[in-house]
């Protein structure tokens, strides 16, 4: 694969101000944060990664434009090979945390800070509190530079720098996969391979765990690759989560039970091409149905993202796939399917969770704006939607200095427990390799206790000629010459690099992972770093002068203890009094048994309150295995009220507590982490009504499976006087039917008005009279209670179009943990009570109010 560099592009006129601009006031001179990378950075600790700060300016004209060298800056002639000195006229921005927690979103930045010489426009946010993707709007860089550096409300700025992939070009000619198993094909040198036979007989990866490649893309409908791709399980529709079979019982729903013949009623193969792939779900409106189910901030984001911006880009935001074929070569040496009876390759893991994190080009080349929002989005998945992402490949990087910015990112992938593999980089442009400690290779070379960092060996067990090294700032090498891997529309091809040796670092990572599930970045590390075959090539090139070696790093024997939830049932019966899970506990050496009790293991409600309970152990239910290897226990719960039922809904998290289980051999305690989780939904009470819908779509136009929030009502208002309960999952509820006015009831008097509905597009409505049962608000006349998740997650929202609720007289309502938002009420009311307007007088309903908000 051969490096490009994008050539230089006259200057275009510069675009209007962007209407949310932020400009800065002219203050004393102090130092430019961004170059200070070993400072002490009390932020970078403390800002969390959030979904709101992703938001993107659409509106924001030809991102592309930020790639345009400063004028100021050497011209280069047509025949120049080699990086260029790009001053971008884009910059990362990281706020205080006093500004930035201020705002409610990044839309609020409207304070004017200009100075004379410097005005800026947003481009977006990059998932941090306060980080910011800016685009100056001035011609010289010191002018930016000078605005930012002075300005009180700014903690760092860098450029956001063009990075590129680190292939090199293709000049070898291996026909087989000696990087894996060596026996000296095509003159290789014997064994210089990472001995994956030899690992594999420990275990061959996992759908469970995650593995983020920040790259071009994958090909996601590769006949090697399809079924390995990551599935976001919070994105699938609650109705259809309902009605699929999880074949392999593993908890998750994969490629592997899509393509299962029990599962074709779900599923279409839109593309033709014998199989169900993720293309085939993005273009499925009944997976892809434009909702951000899991609200995260991203909508149908179900095998990652593009975070390219440039308006070239020819996949959508929610398609990251492959135009270049780098990120495509990378994935297979981690996860390509194996033993799948097809002319192909194996990956390091034959079965695993390839997460297409796109932020590089068809150009081999990406921004480190993206980079940074591609990072933060793996770190939020981790830490706030439960997806167990453990690894992120970067084959990509830039010599010269790493912006603050990116180095908060990746501290931020430290913190949440990720391990970060990067390329050292190829070399200058005579293809020579070069001392990363003179001159630095970011990301590779920011010193973050998750890196590890990658060059490049051949099939003699040599450094290749083109791998970057450095006695400090490299940790191995692994096979990056003549490596055959996976290229897009389902072909094959070699490829040379530090891009293609790291990969073998993040599958080696992931299959560890599969089989120590509890294991920490730190284990991980130390496992694959002291692992390594000594070869004397690398002595004194890399930190531990050795390859990589997958058999020696699985079974390292410094592992904690590791557990395993074997049973937890779901509860679907009301009345049963008590729960049995059962965990196996597993060490590379011996278990101390008297370690096994009360305490082992803490469930937590993920719905309502957030109680946690600490299981009993029943002592006769311990099986331990001859070597004492393995201990068997199971625990007994007691449901929070004393026997279940339909108020105890909602998913409850199985977690190992830190050090409750100890290794006679290694001395170590296990590390805290989930299990797993059962579910809680009574369906044998008539009185609860459950909706696993967000919708607002005509009565009787949903599936017979699904439940809206307005079907859910009527129901329960024609089991009246009976009593009901609806039970909310997280969500927001959206009123969509316009309110048609029923000319009988006249409380009070209707007029129309013209008002702004949430979008901020004007309309006109009629205030005042009611609608009739099946529009607008929601009419209650039986007995009925609705009890939501949490104020801040579960929202019944009006848009503006109508008042929320309309309480009969003989009805009664009570809200239970449910924010409601966005009624139209002239008197300021969310909730009007017909019969007076005074409120709950004779003749009204009654109401019981949750939260409002």
């Amino acid at each position: 694969m051969r490096r490009v560099f994008v050539r230089d592009k006259p200057i275009r006129q510069l675009e209007p101000f962007h209407k949310r601009k932020i400009t800065f006031e002219q203050l004393e001179s102090r130092q430019l944060l961004a170059a200070d990378l070993n400072s002490a950075d009390s932020f970078s600790s403390q800002a969390p990664v959030a979904p709101e700060w992703f938001v993107r300016f659409d509106d924001v004209a030809n991102l592309s434009s930020g790639l345009h060298r400063d004028q100021t800056t050497r011209e280069y002639p047509d025949d120049f090979i080699g990086p260029r000195d790009f001053l971008a006229r884009d910059w990362i921005v990281q706020l205080t945390q006093e500004i930035a927690k201020g705002m409610t979103s990044i839309g609020d930045i409207g304070t004017i800070f200009n100075t004379a010489n410097a005005q800026f426009q947003t481009i977006s946010g990059l998932g941090q509190l306060g980080l910011l993707h800016l685009r100056s709007l001035s011609i010289h860089a010191n002018d930016v530079q000078a605005a930012l550096a002075n300005n009180p409300h700014v903690v760092s700025f860098s450029e956001n720098k063009v990075v590129s992939s680190t292939a090199i070009p293709n000049d070898a000619s291996f026909g087989s996969m000696f990087n894996l198993d060596n026996s000296g094909q095509f003159g290789a040198k014997v064994d210089a391979d990472i001995d994956t036979p030899e690992a594999w007989e420990f275990g061959q990866g996992s759908p469970s765990v995650v593995v983020g490649v920040v790259d071009s893309g994958i090909d996601l409908a590769h006949p090697d690759l399809y079924l390995n791709i990551w599935i976001n399980q919070g994105e699938i529709r609650p109705s259809l989560k309902t009605q699929l079979l999880d074949i392999d019982v593993d908890g998750l729903f994969t490629f592997y039970d899509l393509n299962d013949p029990s599962n074709q009623a779900f599923v279409k193969d839109i593309n033709r091409n014998g199989y169900i792939d993720a293309l085939d779900l993005l273009n499925d409106p009944s997976w892809a149905d434009g909702v951000d189910s899991d609200a995260n901030g991203f909508i149908d984001d179900f095998f990652g993202w593009n975070f390219r911006q440039s308006p070239d880009e020819p996949f959508a935001p929610n398609n990251p796939s492959d135009g270049l074929g780098h990120g495509t070569h990378v994935a297979g040496t981690i996860g390509a399917v194996g033993n799948n009876d097809r002319r192909g390759v194996t990956g390091i893991n034959w079965r695993s969770s390839l997460m297409s994190l796109k932020f590089l080009d068809q150009n081999n080349q990406g921004d480190t704006a993206s980079a940074i929002a591609a990072m933060n989005y793996a770190t939020m998945m981790r830490t706030q939607f439960s997806t167990n992402v453990r690894v992120l490949n970067n084959s990509w990087g830039q010599p010269g200095s790493g912006s603050t910015e990116l180095r908060t990112a990746i501290q931020a992938t430290n913190d949440a427990g990720i391990l970060f593999v990067a390329a050292s980089g190829n070399g200058n442009i005579l293809g020579q390799g070069v001392d990363n400690d003179r001159t630095p290779f970011f990301p590779a070379s920011f010193d973050i206790d998750n890196i590890i960092t990658v060059g490049a060996s051949n099939a003699q067990d040599e450094l290749a000629p083109f791998s970057n090294f450095g006695k400090r700032s490299v940790d191995l090498v692994a096979p990056g010459v003549g490596i055959l891997s996976t290229l897009p529309n389902g072909t094959y091809g070699q490829a040379n690099g530090t891009s293609m040796a790291t990969p073998h670092v993040s599958g080696v990572a992931a299959l560890i992972w599969a089989r120590q599930t509890n294991a920490t970045v730190s284990e991980i590390k130390e496992a694959i770093l002291t692992g390594v075959d000594s070869i004397g090539s690398t002595n004194g090139s890399t930190a531990t002068g050795g390859r990589l070696n997958a058999a020696n790093a699985i079974n390292y024997q410094r592992f904690a203890p590791t557990a395993r939830l074997i049973s937890a049932f779901d509860v679907r019966t009301s009345g049963a009094s008590s729960h049995e899970i059962t965990v196996e506990y597993q060490d590379i050496g011996r278990l101390s048994f008297a370690s096994v009790r009360t305490g082992n293991i803490a469930v937590t409600r993920e719905w309502g309150n957030r109680d946690t309970f600490f299981p009993e152990l029943i002592p006769s239910s311990i099986v331990v295995s001859p070597d004492q290897a393995k201990i068997t226990a199971t625990y007994r719960l007691m449901p929070p009220g004393g026997t279940w039922d339909s108020l105890d809904f909602g998913g409850y998290r199985i977690s190992a507590q830190p050090n409750s289980i100890q290794s006679s051999a290694s001395g170590l305690g296990i590390n805290g982490a989930t299990l797993g989780k059962f579910f809680v939904r009574i369906d044998d009470n008539p009185s609860t009504i459950y909706v696993n819908s967000l919708d607002d779509t005509p009565l009787q136009s949903n599936p017979s499976s699904t439940k809206t929030l307005r079907e859910a009502i009527v129901e329960a208002n024609e089991a009246s006087p009976a009593p009901r309960t609806i039970i909310l999952e997280q969500g927001n509820y959206v009123m969509k039917l316009e309110p048609v006015i029923d000319d009988r009831i006249v409380f009070p008097a209707p007029r129309e008005e013209q008002l702004l509905d949430s979008t901020g597009s004007s309309f006109v409505t009629t205030i005042g009279g009611w609608s009739n049962g099946l529009t607008g608000d929601f009419d209650i006349t039986g007995d009925l209670t609705i009890v939501g998740d949490l104020p801040s997650s579960t929202r019944i929202d009006a848009r503006g179009v109508d008042r929320v609720f309309k309480v009969h007289s003989g009805g009664t309502l009570n809200l239970s943990r449910v924010t409601i938002t966005g009624a139209n009420s002239s008197s300021g009311l969310q909730v009007n009570l017909p019969g007076t307007s005074a409120g709950n007088q004779a003749g009204a309903g009654i109401l019981s109010l949750g939260t409002l908000s």
